[in-house]
């Protein structure tokens, strides 16, 4: 039976986006079916064997549309293999108080069903026209327009789920 994974994720200016597609790269280079969708987009998950989900954090908190695909989807997802990935400012030069701070973050994630591994990746911050609010968010956080994602570790996680088979039962 071809393996046919879904990879939903959840997106405010299309950096998470960009990472699914990444990881669907190495994924499909393992001559797997993938299926990338945003979560609002996905309706229907029998013709999965596996899924992988993403969101950046905004505030510590991932998006609210991953929260209600979760809940809406948890039966079904509590049925197959499934993996997190985590994007954004605070992922940067990840350090142990930041990762546990982002592992918190999916803890809400959890309550409905576990990962069989998170991955936590440096996001974007686009070059883009702020709210007064959103460039005083930014300036206290200390967080500067710029790429941060690194393609070397997205692939190597990526890999890392065929490797480790993360992806079957």
């Amino acid at each position: 039976m071809q393996e046919s994974v879904l990879i939903g994720y959840a997106s405010r200016y299309g950096s998470t986006g960009d990472v699914a597609r990444s990881i669907g790269q190495t994924i499909s280079s393992e001559t797997r079916t993938v299926t990338i969708s945003p979560v609002c987009e996905i309706f229907d998950l029998h013709p999965y064997s596996a899924v992988i989900l993403g969101t950046p954090l905004y505030g510590g908190k991932v998006l609210p549309e991953i929260t209600t695909f979760v809940k809406n989807h948890r039966n079904m997802l509590k049925s197959l293999p499934v993996s997190l990935f985590l994007t954004g400012h605070s992922l940067v030069d990840l350090d142990e108080n930041k990762k546990k701070k982002a592992l918190q973050a999916a803890e809400g994630l959890e309550q409905y069903i576990l990962f069989r591994d998170i991955g936590l990746f440096g996001g974007c911050v686009p070059e883009r026209d702020y709210s007064l609010v959103e460039k005083a968010v930014m300036k206290k956080n200390g967080i500067v327009p710029g790429d941060y994602r690194s393609p070397g570790q997205i692939q190597a996680w990526s890999q890392s789920l065929i490797d480790l088979r993360l992806l079957w039962f």
